[in-house]
């Protein structure tokens, strides 16, 4: 069963080794998120991929940032007008929507399941400054919040609001991954592919009802829903 569902997991929560410095983190995140959680709950183990640096570069998270002020990009061109690069970068900052679709589409509701493209932009926000400490930290390559990348302010995913947090921001990205967790779509959308993996292509509409009842009822207990 453990390994079943770890291959299970690891293609649901995939990582591509050919993406750089995913390769050297992979036996990780391997370890420390799917196997780590493939026989315990499923939202530690969606909480656990998002927090994790394989995943954050793969999709590209550790880039999403509010976009730069005005007053900033006028400071950043007076300090780096002999660094053409840096003007550059600061010019492209901003939201970066990978993650935060495949967070909807792919990890939890599925495919055009009751979301919108607003719904993913703002998902997006939530999850500004998210990112990888850099290679000269005290600890390199592990999970990092960089508080001045975050977008400020209330955002209203699937009709709720997640209040802005200015005394702790990051708690806005986990409050959106404990929702979703929760929600009924990603339930069936689990339940759906977990019958599709372990019984055959074609499962019954009861069959899915019923699994996806039991991953409602159990807050994601994976153990109970395999049984």
């Amino acid at each position: 069963v453990r390994e079943m569902s770890a291959d299970f997991f690891r293609n649901h929560f995939a990582v591509s080794l050919e993406k750089g410095l995913v390769k050297l983190l992979a036996v990780e995140y391997e370890r420390t998120v799917i196997r780590a959680n493939v026989l315990g709950s499923f939202a530690k183990m969606l909480e656990a991929s998002a927090h994790h640096p394989a995943m954050l570069f793969y999709l590209d998270n550790c880039l999403s940032c509010r976009p730069a002020t005005p007053e900033e990009l006028e400071f950043i061109k007076r300090r780096g007008k002999n660094d053409p690069e840096r003007i550059e970068q600061a010019q492209q900052r901003g939201l970066n929507e990978n993650y935060a679709r495949e967070l909807l589409e792919l990890h939890t509701l599925g495919v055009d399941n009751y979301y919108t493209q607003a719904d993913v932009i703002e998902v997006a926000k939530c999850l500004t400054g998210w990112g990888i400490a850099p290679k000269q930290a005290a600890k390199p390559f592990v999970f990092w919040f960089r508080r001045d990348f975050h977008c400020s302010g209330d955002k209203t995913v699937l009709g709720k609001t997640i209040k802005g947090n200015p005394e702790k921001p990051q708690a806005e990205g986990e409050e959106v991954l404990t929702m979703l967790a929760a929600l009924e779509g990603t339930a069936r959308f689990i339940a759906w592919k977990l019958c599709r993996w372990l019984v055959n292509a074609e499962p019954s509409e009861a069959m899915v009802k019923r699994i996806a009842a039991v991953f409602a009822a159990k807050q994601g207990d994976l153990p109970a829903v395999y049984l």
